[in-house]
C-alpha cells in the first residue's frame, strides 16, 4: 500500500511541477514585434494638431457645403489657413519625419480621421465650384494638396487611418478623372502628373502598417486591463461577442495558464502571414484559402479578412491614381508633348517608371486598342479593358469609375 501511495505522490508531484512550469512559460510568453515610436516627432505633432482643428470644423463644413454663400466662404477660408500649415509637411521628403506615437486603443477614427473627413468635404465642394467657374488650376491644386495630406496622415498607421484616406479618394475619383478629360492645356497636365507622382511617392508600404498593428497587439497582450476585457467577453473595440466565438475559453483561468503561449505563437504566425502578403490585394480565386485557427485567442483577434480588404482598397486607390497619370500623359502627347511618347522606352511617359506597374499583378499595365491603359483588377482576368465595377472586384479597372459596365460621369 505504501508503494502505491508513494507512486501516486510522485505522479502528483510531476503533474504539479509540469503545471507550474507550463504556467510560468505561458505567463512569460510574449509576441515578437518591432519597436514603434513612443512619442510624436515635432512634425507629426503639428500634423496631429492641425487635423484636430480641422475636425472641429467638420459639422460646420457639412452645413456650409449645403448652404453655400457666406457660410461656405467662411468655412473654406478657415480650412485653407490650416491646410497652409499642413502642406510643408506633405512632400515625399518631409513625410519621412512624420513619426506618430502608436495609439494602443484606437477607437473609431478619432480627431485626425475627422480632420481628413473635413478635408474631403472641403475638397469636393471647392473643386466643384472651381471647375464650374473654369478655375482648373485652383481645382487641381486643391485636389493635390488634399491627396498629399491624406497620404501623410496615413503615417499614423492604424487601419482606420488608411480606411479614411481610401474613402476620401474614392469620394474625389470623379473630379480626378474629369480634370484629365477636360484639361485646358498640356501645361496643366504636366503639373497634374507631377502632383500625382508626389502623392504616390509619399505612400508608405502596407507592410509598415501591419508592423505597427502587430506592435499594438503585442503591447495589449501585456496589458492586464485588456486581458480582463477579453476574458469578460469584449474584443479590441470593446464590442461584446458570443461565447461560441471563443468566449468561454478566453474566460477560463486554465486557458491563460496553459494555452496562452499557443495563442501568442498563433498571433505571431498570423502577423507573419499578413506582412508577407501585405502587397497582395484581394484574394484571387487561385489563391489558397485562409485557414482559420482553432485557438480562441487567435480567432478573437484575427484581422486577416480586414487586412485583405484593406489591401484591396489600397491597391484600387493606387491603381486608379497611376492610370490617371497614364491617361494624362496620353492627353499631353495628343497636345504635342513628345516627352510623353508611350512607345519610346526612353521617354518620360509614366509607363516607363515605377508608376507603370499594376499593383494587382506587379507587371506593366495593359493597353486597349484605343490606347487607354487598364488593370486586370482583383479577379485577375483580362477582359480587354472592359470596366464593370468601380471597386475593381469584377472586371478590369480604368481611370474612370464604372458601374454595371457603364462609365459613371462626373458633372461639376
Amino acid at each position: 500500500m505504501r508503494w502505491v501511495i508513494a507512486a501516486l505522490s510522485v505522479v502528483l508531484a510531476v503533474v504539479v511541477i509540469g503545471v507550474i512550469i507550463s504556467a510560468r512559460t505561458n505567463a512569460n510568453c510574449s509576441m515578437t514585434a518591432d519597436a514603434a515610436p513612443q512619442r510624436d516627432t515635432p512634425q507629426a505633432a503639428e500634423m496631429r494638431n492641425a487635423l484636430a482643428e480641422l475636425n472641429e470644423l467638420r459639422i460646420q463644413g457639412s452645413e456650409a457645403k449645403e448652404a453655400g454663400g457666406e457660410k461656405w466662404d467662411a468655412f473654406s477660408e478657415a480650412v485653407e489657413r490650416i491646410l497652409a500649415r499642413i502642406e510643408p509637411l506633405c512632400t515625399p521628403a518631409a513625410v519621412e519625419d512624420l513619426e506618430f506615437v502608436a495609439d494602443l486603443r484606437p477607437e473609431g477614427w478619432g480627431e485626425m480621421g475627422g480632420g481628413i473627413r473635413t478635408l474631403g468635404t472641403w475638397a469636393s465642394g471647392k473643386i466643384r465650384r472651381d471647375l464650374k467657374a473654369g478655375r482648373y488650376e485652383e481645382a487641381r491644386d486643391a485636389l493635390l494638396a488634399v491627396l498629399c495630406a491624406g497620404r501623410a496622415y496615413e503615417r499614423a498607421g492604424a487601419p482606420r487611418d488608411l480606411e479614411q484616406t481610401v474613402w476620401m479618394e474614392s469620394l474625389l475619383s470623379g473630379p480626378m478623372a474629369y480634370m484629365v478629360d477636360h484639361a485646358p492645356d498640356e501645361r496643366f497636365l504636366r503639373g497634374y502628373i507631377a502632383g500625382l507622382q508626389n502623392a504616390e511617392r509619399m505612400t508608405a508600404p502596407l507592410e509598415q502598417f501591419v508592423r505597427l498593428e502587430r506592435y499594438r497587439v503585442a503591447q495589449l497582450m501585456e496589458d492586464d486591463d485588456f486581458i480582463g476585457k477579453l476574458r469578460a467577453g469584449f474584443d479590441m473595440d470593446e464590442v461584446r461577442y458570443d461565447a461560441e466565438d471563443g468566449g468561454e475559453d478566453l474566460a477560463s483561468v486554465w486557458f491563460w495558464w496553459l494555452k496562452r503561449c499557443e495563442g501568442i505563437h498563433g498571433l505571431d504566425a498570423m502577423y507573419d502571414r499578413l506582412a508577407a502578403n501585405a502587397r497582395r490585394p484581394l484574394n484571387r480565386p487561385s489563391d489558397p484559402q485562409i485557414e482559420e485557427s482553432e485557438n480562441p485567442l487567435v480567432q478573437r483577434l484575427d484581422r486577416s479578412e480586414a487586412w485583405l480588404a484593406l489591401a484591396g482598397g489600397y491597391a484600387r486607390r493606387s491603381t486608379r491614381v497611376r492610370l490617371l497619370m497614364l491617361e494624362a500623359a496620353g492627353r499631353a502627347f495628343e497636345m504635342g508633348n513628345r516627352m510623353f511618347t508611350p512607345d519610346d522606352p526612353d521617354s518620360s511617359h509614366p509607363i516607363n517608371s515605377e508608376f507603370g506597374v499594376d499593383p494587382y499583378t506587379g507587371e506593366r499595365f495593359l493597353r486597349r486598342i484605343d490606347g487607354r491603359w487598364y488593370s486586370l483588377g482583383a479577379d485577375d482576368v483580362d477582359q480587354g479593358g472592359e470596366g464593370s465595377d468601380m471597386w475593381g472586384r469584377n472586371g478590369d479597372i480604368l481611370y474612370k469609375n464604372y458601374r454595371e459596365g457603364r462609365v459613371v460621369e462626373y458633372v461639376p
